[in-house]
């Protein structure tokens, strides 16, 4: 008989989120079940926390705790308690600026979640609405930025061109930067002890939940690190193949409710016990 599962956590785009960025109301009345049965809900996110939070509020998650910029900072949802917090150090941040400069490719940056660009674009209007997030213009003096930003991410509509400044950036910084990617276009750096699973560990520390009695979902390469610490990884079928291969669970699309379906199957299920041995 396996031990209960305790905490869920949960990527959020493309993983909780339909392609509408929405969730289904089965799927709200799932996670609340699971609250109502003691079980921690965590939604794990790499957007800022400003953004994250708006979302969490509409999909009536309640004051849960949220797990931003790919780990860099936990946060609760309503109260805004600041959980855990890991911004890259000031003058790493400036080298791995002058580097993205180099490279040519748009870079923005998250200091004090505020995002902070060197110029306004079509990008920068489209993220914007995108995240409901209003960005600041900080012109030249973006790259002589002295604060410690809690993520750098540099973004490239040809992915030719992305895989070149990857290994680029992995050249210069392997080792004192985590890398993460999001989505093909956004190459994200954040603090070389930051990543989903970090978090997740520190919030099972927190709740005195071990890490075998959680179970994490997602769908992006920026969520294995969470997969790979937690005794229950689920990958949604519409994830990237590598994070499958992660998982120990297959779980419906994004957008067949395949959070809540698996929610009710092994965490709500009255015979949990038995489904698991079953596997």
């Amino acid at each position: 008989m396996r031990e209960p599962i305790r905490m869920l956590a949960i990527d959020m785009d493309g993983t909780l989120l339909r392609d509408d960025n929405t969730i289904s109301a089965h799927t709200h009345r799932v996670l609340e079940r699971a609250r109502e049965r003691g079980v921690h809900v965590v939604v794990a996110t790499g957007r800022m926390f400003s953004s994250a939070k708006q979302l969490a509020a509409e999909l009536g998650l309640g004051n849960v705790p949220i797990i931003t910029y790919s780990g860099g900072l936990i946060a609760t949802a309503e109260t805004e308690e600041i959980l855990y917090h890991k911004p890259l150090a000031a003058d790493l941040a400036r080298e791995v600026l002058a580097a993205a400069r180099e490279t040519g490719v748009f870079t923005q940056m998250y200091i004090g979640d505020t995002l902070y660009v060197p110029e306004r674009n079509s990008f920068v209007r489209d993220y914007e609405a995108h995240c409901r997030v209003r960005a600041q213009d900080a012109g030249e003096e973006f790259w002589r930025m002295a604060a410690a930003p809690t993520k750098i991410l540099l973004v490239e509509g040809d992915l030719a061109a992305m895989e070149r400044v990857a290994a680029r950036m992995h050249s210069l910084f392997e080792g004192r930067v985590n890398f993460v990617q999001s989505t093909p276009y956004f190459f994200e750096m954040v603090a070389a002890d930051v990543s989903k699973g970090i978090a997740v560990e520190q919030l099972g520390l927190r709740y005195g939940v071990p890490l075998a009695q959680v179970m994490a979902f997602g769908n992006a390469q920026n969520d294995a690190g969470m997969l790979q610490a937690v005794g229950w990884p689920v990958a949604v079928g519409n994830a990237i193949e590598p994070l499958k291969r992660l998982a120990r669970l297959i779980a419906p699309t994004n957008n067949e409710d395949g959070v809540a379906k698996t929610v009710e199957k092994y965490v709500l299920a009255e015979n949990t016990a038995e489904v698991a041995h079953g596997e």
